[in-house]
């Protein structure tokens, strides 16, 4: 799972930092929620993957909202992770 850390690490690194910003913000703050119900999750795929693409999504979401919080929610997405690799 430590990929998937430093896959969003970067991510909102990159983000943050990128010309597109603004529209990744707009996204998840007005977008998102008018977008249909995402497509079934295949049901091959595990809890834990499952788990780790929903705490990513929320994690980034989070960050890009509120900047502030990249610390600590970097933190706890790691923190998660590792409970999941359990």
């Amino acid at each position: 799972m430590t990929a998937t850390y430093a896959a969003v690490r970067d991510f909102v690194d990159q983000a943050t930092a990128s010309p597109y910003y603004a529209l990744i913000q707009r996204h998840f703050q007005t977008n998102e929620g008018l977008l249909p119900v995402a497509p079934a999750i295949p049901a091959t795929m595990t809890a834990p993957v499952w788990a780790a693409m929903v705490l990513s999504h929320a994690t980034i979401k989070e960050i890009m909202l509120r900047p502030d919080s990249r610390t600590a929610s970097l933190a706890r997405f790691q923190t998660a992770l590792r409970a999941l690799a359990d």
